[in-house]
């Protein structure tokens, strides 16, 4: 409802506007247009039928050299930065996967000594197949 309304006044405010616009001459022979002519001039109004009237936006301020700059110069650092971390993410990933191969080979290297060669799986237990197969130190269990 409140929307209505405000459409509403909107619209009366703009024929309101519309029937006060003149034209009027100065004494170089240039033509303005306006709401309130200036005094002692003689100004004709204007029909609201041919006219449109589009209220100036402001003006954006322009943005200094410098200020360009330093904003560019944040911009390259934080693109840096970001680049940095990623490298260093995939250093570290790359160390914890070395990591991992080397504790596997050496669970799978104790395993061989223990079981007997080729008798071990890449995580360093004995496989399937040779589980039955004991090292001859090992205790039973009986």
């Amino acid at each position: 409802m409140k929307v209505i309304f405000f459409v509403l006044g909107m619209c009366l405010s703009c024929v309101a506007t519309a029937g006060s616009l003149h034209r009027w001459t100065d004494e170089q022979g240039q033509v303005h247009y306006g709401d309130a002519p200036p005094a002692g001039v003689k100004a004709e109004p204007v029909g609201a039928s041919n006219v449109t009237i589009i209220p100036a936006s402001p003006a954006s301020p322009a943005v200094a050299p410098e200020v360009l700059e330093a904003n560019r110069q944040v911009y390259r650092q934080a693109r840096e930065k970001r680049r940095r971390a990623e490298l260093q993410a995939q250093q570290q990933a790359q160390r914890e996967e070395d990591r991992v191969a080397q504790r596997r080979a050496s669970l799978r290297e104790i395993c061989q000594w223990w079981y007997g060669a080729s008798s071990c799986d890449d995580n360093g237990y004995p496989s399937r197949r040779n589980s039955d197969q004991r090292h001859p130190g090992a205790r039973s269990e009986n």
